[in-house]
């Protein structure tokens, strides 16, 4: 079957699916469980072992990370550079659409972060702090006199700093997860499509382990936000679901599927870019800032050096699998 107007070398349609049926459910159940795991280890383990879990969201970070370099921005490229889609293959096409979506989605969150400071009717997270030094200065200026008064006004204070900072962290994880969520859609219903078993085997490898840890740093960044356990799970559960429902919406289209046609290249290399350029704002903004503060060289150096070295296995762990998918 060829479309008018396409080059039957370059974008033959090939329609249907011949890869095993009983490999894709499989690889659905796989994902399922591998990513339910560890989403709701940071619940499980909140009051314990939270160096290990601490460690163990730097590595999930630097899994993110390659995730968008190593497997997202290439085969965005690769699609990209396709002679059906009638695209100049020497510009960056797929970086420059990553890179947009980073913009936008730094100017996204920090709008709605702007109409949450707007409610509670100050300016930023800073201000608050520095309101905090001017209290504490004036109070020890002031002594005994006004004790009572100073005190109360600095307790309401450092709650308002609080609920301000709980809101901010939330609102964060919140994001973190609907960049995540949008990725994961797009990455099971392409699993679910595959034709050839041997891709479909390496493919399910990475999903399993880059699903799996995508979920640790979920479930930490709920940590972090103080979720309470419904909630927690609640929002775990959309994102341990969203890559199996996926991978189903694959496994029903692909009978009717052309992989290789104009409509379906564009489909694969947007998405991808949009993809990596979200895996790449979260991985960078809403985990590495949150994970990695700058304290002084000579603060717990063997624990600086274990969170990067965390951070650096990560990523080079999931840029080996990539060697394969």
């Amino acid at each position: 079957m060829v479309v008018l107007g396409q080059d039957p070398a370059t974008c033959a349609q090939v329609v249907g699916s011949t890869g095993s049926f009983a490999l894709r459910v499989g690889g659905l159940f796989a994902i399922l469980g591998g990513s339910a795991v560890l989403t709701f280890l940071p619940l499980i383990a909140r009051n314990r072992c939270q160096l290990l879990l601490h460690l163990g969201s730097c590595f999930a970070t630097g899994v993110v990370l390659a995730t968008a370099f190593v497997h997202m921005l290439p085969d965005a490229a690769a699609a990209m550079s396709s002679p059906c889609l009638g695209l100049s293959s020497s510009y960056p096409w797929s970086s420059t659409i990553a890179g947009f979506v980073v913009i936008i989605a730094c100017v996204i969150e920090n709008t709605l972060k702007g109409f949450m400071l707007k409610n509670y009717g100050v300016t930023s997270l800073e201000e608050l702090e520095a309101d905090d030094d001017v209290n504490s200065v004036d109070s020890g200026e002031l002594g005994g006199a006004q004790d009572g008064s100073t005190d109360g006004a600095r307790d309401i204070k450092l709650s308002q700093r609080e609920q301000l900072r709980q809101a901010d962290l939330a609102m964060t994880a919140i994001f973190l997860e609907g960049g995540i969520v949008f990725h994961s859609v797009f990455v099971g219903i392409n699993y679910g499509i595959l034709e050839n078993d041997s891709t479909s085997v390496a493919l399910l490898i990475a999903l399993v382990f880059h699903q799996a840890f995508d979920g640790l740093a979920l479930g930490s960044a709920f940590v972090r936000a103080g979720f309470s356990r419904l909630k927690y799970c609640i929002f775990a559960a959309l994102f341990v679901m969203v890559t199996p429902c996926g991978i189903a919406i694959g496994i029903g289209v692909s009978q009717s599927y052309a992989p290789g046609s104009k409509a379906a290249l564009g489909t694969e290399a947007a998405f991808n870019s949009v993809s990596a350029g979200l895996l790449v704002y979260n991985s960078l903004i809403n985990l590495m800032v949150a994970q990695f503060k700058p304290v002084s060289i000579s603060h717990r150096p063997r624990l600086q050096a274990a969170q990067y070295g965390s951070l650096a296995a990560g990523y080079c762990c999931m840029a080996l699998v990539g060697k394969w998918a």
